[in-house]
């Protein structure tokens, strides 16, 4: 049996970069994924309805990571077995 089948996982800045990468990697080996975005709700609907399409679980939410009653919020309403930390906020205007 697959060690992350049937495990939860939540990625932080799952829809973009290394996070949704890590959100791909995670759903492939087994993983019920959870993933926050924030600012591109487009791109967290893509990477969600193309995992659901390969048959892979996998949930987008909305969730601004520099909002403490936000995350709050979310924590308070998923549980994970496994938190990966992608999300990041430019400040240099490269992004």
């Amino acid at each position: 049996m697959n060690p992350l089948a049937l495990r939860s996982a939540l990625v932080t800045g799952g829809s973009g970069g290394i996070g949704r990468a890590v959100v791909r990697a995670l759903a492939a080996a087994g993983a019920e994924v959870s993933f926050t975005h924030h600012g591109d709700p487009e791109a967290a609907a893509a990477l969600e309805r193309d995992l659901h399409e390969e048959q892979l679980n996998a949930r987008a939410i909305e969730c601004d990571g520099s909002d403490a009653a936000a995350v709050t919020a979310m924590h308070s309403q998923y549980a994970p077995l496994a938190l990966v930390h992608c999300a990041g906020i430019a400040r240099d205007g490269l992004c």
